[in-house]
């Protein structure tokens, strides 16, 4: 049974109220999962400053403002799952998307910090953050471009339904993190040994592999 409840989670106290109304439906909350995120693909210097600052209020701090609104529900009641649906470009930036990839990265510092105090605190609330590769979402239609072709993800890209699947095992069964597609294994391993390598390589495959053949409307 779906209870749809239109939300901007970046108001901290629209994200509230919308885990209140959950509480009062269903009488308390056993998983939360972040996912809601926004883009802008275009080199940094061109991207409105409003346009940043949105990006990072939706994909970082949406998943910080929906972690707090479930931990005053499992917190208590010791228990629940929350699954932050993060990115290989948390590990591995690429260009033009540096504030997707800023916000995936503070995402993966905030989940290590608030696990650490769910550790201290012996909670038996889990929390488990998945690094996705590619995948086809309409992300690619409705983002917020300026560079001249439509963009597109970059190396294989993989159907909405496995990322699916991931998420609902990371909530029934938490874990401190998960992998989904094998680019994101490949970003966590390579930035952790090759770092200065994959600047220069996505430099030149990263920038030419996200535009499409077909021109922005």
């Amino acid at each position: 049974e779906a209870l749809v409840i239109p939300t901007d989670v970046a108001d901290q106290s629209q994200v509230e109220a919308a885990a209140a109304q959950v509480e009062r439906a269903w009488g308390g909350i056993d998983i939360w999962v972040n996912n809601a995120m926004a883009t802008v693909f275009s080199p940094f210097a061109d991207i409105a400053p409003a346009d940043f600052r949105r990006v990072t209020e939706v994909t970082y701090l949406g998943a910080v403002w929906g972690t707090r609104a479930a931990l005053a529900r499992m917190l208590p009641a010791n228990h629940g799952t929350i699954v932050q649906v993060g990115s290989a470009l948390g590990y591995r930036s690429i260009p033009l998307q540096s504030a997707y990839c800023g916000a995936k990265a503070a995402l993966r510092g905030f989940t290590d910090s608030v696990r650490s105090e769910l550790e201290h605190r012996k909670s038996e609330v889990r929390i488990t953050y998945l690094v996705l590769g590619a995948f086809n979402t309409p992300q690619f239609d409705w983002a917020r471009t300026t560079i001249p072709r439509k963009p597109r993800p970059v190396g294989k890209v993989y159907q909405p339904e496995l990322a699916g699947r991931a998420i609902v095992r990371a909530a029934l069964h938490p874990r401190r993190e998960g992998y989904v597609g094998w680019a994101a294994v490949q970003a966590v391993v390579g930035t952790m040994f090759f770092p200065g390598l994959l600047d220069r390589l996505l430099a030149k495959m990263a920038w030419k592999g996200q535009f499409s053949g077909e021109p922005v409307d």
